[in-house]
């Protein structure tokens, strides 16, 4: 967990063994630099995508920011509106196919940045509200 957080710039959380029994639970983060074959066979529910070189992230199979986003736009009506996506990970690269701009944050992985239409400065440097005055959005 400290080689995950220490990577990301971040200090890691506290741990709520009972977090599950107060908050609806959409993501899981699985730490691990290795092994990764072990759990989509044994939990076939579930997709792994290796977002981190020490963790997967885990959801629903199916489940997807980019599905998310299609839903978004189909509940809301919003047809023919442009869409932006952030990222830095592995596990942004589905999303960055599914939007019209896909903008990756400066500490991006390398395949991420290959996808992106643009680059912002990095996610603790203001990179969104940066990223969103690249794209003539905000002022």
């Amino acid at each position: 967990m400290e080689k995950h957080y220490r990577y990301l710039g971040e200090a890691s959380p506290e741990i709520d063994a009972e977090l599950y029994l107060k908050e609806p639970i959409y993501m899981l983060l699985l730490l691990l630099e290795q092994g990764d074959e072990f759990f989509p066979e044994r939990y076939p529910y579930f997709q792994f995508v290796r977002n981190t070189p020490f963790s997967n992230d885990v959801v629903p199979k199916g489940g997807s920011k980019a599905r998310g986003i299609a839903k978004l736009l189909e509940v809301m009506g919003f047809e023919d509106v442009p869409t932006y996506a952030f990222g830095d990970g592995m596990n942004d690269l589905e999303m960055f196919e599914a939007v019209d701009y896909a903008i990756a944050m400066d500490n991006a992985v390398p395949a991420l940045k290959e996808k992106a239409a643009f680059i912002t400065a990095n996610n603790n440097d203001d990179g969104i509200a940066k990223g969103l005055q690249l794209c003539g959005l905000l002022e």
